[in-house]
């Protein structure tokens, strides 16, 4: 979980606003260049349309705060952790569910 809660978003992040939306708001709108990558960025997850939400979200973030990673890394982490968290909580206490 470690690794789906906080790795994988810094790899995300670096790699979706960091190179693919960067670049592209240097050639489009910035309205398009955040439909664009968050169209790839969600193509990437098994749940597209909640992971394009939370993309442009993200984005629109990414630009207000004048292009800071880190400021979308923790979007990104706050976001996997409260989707995450409870599926484990369940998991870990599901026999006293049932």
């Amino acid at each position: 979980m470690t690794l789906t809660i906080a790795i994988l978003p810094v790899i995300e992040e670096l790699i979706c606003r960091g190179v693919i939306l960067r670049s592209l708001l240097t050639r489009l709108d910035v309205v398009w260049a955040i439909v664009l990558s968050s169209v790839v960025f969600s193509l990437f997850h098994i749940a597209f349309w909640p992971a394009f939400i939370g993309e442009i979200f993200i984005s629109l973030i990414y630009v207000i705060r004048r292009k800071s990673l880190a400021v979308s890394i923790l979007y990104h982490v706050a976001g996997n952790t409260l989707v995450w968290f409870p599926r484990l909580f369940v998991v870990a206490h599901w026999r006293h569910f049932v």
